[in-house]
């Protein structure tokens, strides 16, 4: 998300300039995904002010089933982009500068915008019930025909073999 924005730079303190913005993602978690909606750039008197609404997709992993799902994701953010020195000083803290040539680069800033704006909890669906924690298997947890948890001679996903070790039993209230 590069802006050539030299052409805002002469302009007088106060003045916007809306882009809409339709592009495709070039980084996680939305590489190769369609980003939507509007930039306003706003002239300052030491830079530019960029606000931003934008909507996207971003392909996760469902945090039950470990199904991938796409996740829609709603950004808003407001940066302020100072305008670089010519021999720019050791900078306290990160900062956006507009370059020299008057190219504004937001791709990281909007990533992760993104990010930030995931779900901690990544569902593909609320009612997803995930994957049979005896054979692995994704199904309903009381009625799936894979998991005969009631037989002797009941074999685990071996899988589970390292995690069966550590003595955990699945009993609750110990």
């Amino acid at each position: 998300m590069q802006y050539d924005i030299s052409h805002l730079l002469r302009e007088p303190v106060g003045f916007r300039w809306g882009v809409k913005v339709d592009e495709v993602g070039i980084a996680e978690p939305v590489k190769g995904e369609r980003i939507q909606g509007q930039r306003r750039l706003t002239r300052f008197s030491q830079g530019v002010c960029a606000e931003a609404r934008l909507n996207t997709e971003a392909v996760q992993v469902c945090d039950r089933c470990l199904r991938t799902f796409r996740q829609p994701v709603r950004a808003e953010s407001t940066e302020l982009c100072r305008l670089s020195d010519p021999a720019p000083a050791a900078l306290e803290s990160v900062e956006l500068l507009v370059c020299s040539c008057g190219v504004l680069d937001l791709g990281e800033v909007f990533r992760q915008h993104l990010i930030l704006n995931l779900p901690a909890k990544l569902l593909c669906n609320p009612q997803c019930v995930g994957i049979c924690p005896h054979c692995g298997v994704y199904g309903d947890k009381h009625n799936h025909n894979y998991c005969r948890t009631q037989d002797q001679d009941f074999q685990a996903d071996p899988r589970w073999k390292d995690l069966t070790a550590l003595g955990f039993s699945g009993e609750r209230g110990r």
